[in-house]
């Protein structure tokens, strides 16, 4: 008989001999037993960089509000309407990951996520403060007129009246995107009509304070401003008079807003790839869509 190996050679032969498993795993030194010592930390299997992470995406960066009207600038100037064209679909996915980024719920982020759906959002709020600013520019042309020709003040000074109208747009779209948004989340995507009627009367006092938000942020805007051509005895008083100014307007823009109220009441589009309906058969089997319940026999059936 053989003499059995000694206790090294034996440590050694089962740690090579212990499985594939061991082979790929580098040697440490807790497979030798004769190691003393702590435990060494076994080190995690690093990730691949492929794999990202929804919180390592970095958002795009917030654009400037100039680049729009600058990319029409220079359409009608140079006349180049194919980069301009590019120019605008890249603003445009920058502003729609920016909406996403921005959303803070699960649900309002897979409504925007359908361009479709962002679209309509970003009409409604275009379409809703451009006409709540339409029907305010009767007050603006004659508040300017008034400060102008009746005060004395001249044209040129009149016109910083109209300084307000781009910051009260502005949170009046905001407004009205977040409204349309909220609408969208209410319906779901198969409203039913009882749905429909409760998200339409939301939907109407979603665009009252819109509308009332709109039409303070321009008048008291525009109350500060007369501080400077028109001021009060003392700033106490002209704030008030201002709170005063700006909370008439908030009650004619709620008014103007509730006319454009349904607009924030549509459910979001469907769209077209659910619209399709699914194939009646596969290729090749028309004749076995006919008789369903019938299926072929084997060919050793078949030859018996």
């Amino acid at each position: 008989m053989t003499e059995p190996k000694s206790d090294n050679n034996q440590g050694v032969l089962t740690a090579t001999t212990s499985g594939s498993s061991a082979k790929s795993e580098p040697a440490s030194a807790e497979t030798t037993r004769g190691y003393v010592g702590p435990p060494v930390p076994r080190t995690p299997p690093m990730e691949s960089s492929t794999s990202l992470s929804p919180a390592t995406v970095v958002p795009p960066k917030p654009l400037s509000p100039w680049v729009k009207p600058l990319v029409w600038l220079y359409r009608l100037c140079v006349r180049d309407k194919q980069q301009a064209q590019s120019w605008l679909k890249r603003i445009e996915s920058i502003e729609h990951a920016q909406d996403i980024d921005a959303e803070a719920s699960t649900e309002g982020k897979a409504i925007l996520s359908d361009k479709a759906a962002w679209r309509q959002i970003k009409a409604t709020g275009l379409g809703a403060s451009s006409g709540t600013m339409t029907m305010g520019a009767m007050w603006i042309a004659w508040l300017v007129h008034l400060y102008a020709t009746g005060h004395g003040f001249g044209w040129l000074a009149a016109s910083a009246y109209l300084l307000p109208v781009p910051l009260a747009w502005r949170v009046g779209r905001k407004l009205w995107e977040s409204a349309a948004l909220q609408g969208m989340k209410e319906l779901g995507s198969r409203p039913t009509p009882n749905q429909q009627l409760r998200t339409l009367s939301s939907g109407m006092v979603r665009g009252m304070m819109a509308g009332a938000a709109t039409g303070f942020t321009l008048v008291f805007t525009q109350a500060l401003i007369s501080w400077f051509m028109t001021p009060a005895p003392t700033l106490l008083i002209e704030l008030i008079i201002d709170l005063i100014h700006g909370t008439m307007g908030a009650v004619v823009g709620a008014t103007i807003g509730a006319v454009f109220g349904p607009l924030v009441g549509r459910p979001a589009p469907i769209s077209t790839q659910s619209l399709k309906a699914p194939p009646r058969s596969l290729p090749g089997e028309d004749s076995l869509s006919d008789a369903p319940h019938t299926r072929a026999l084997p060919s050793s059936v078949e030859s018996k």
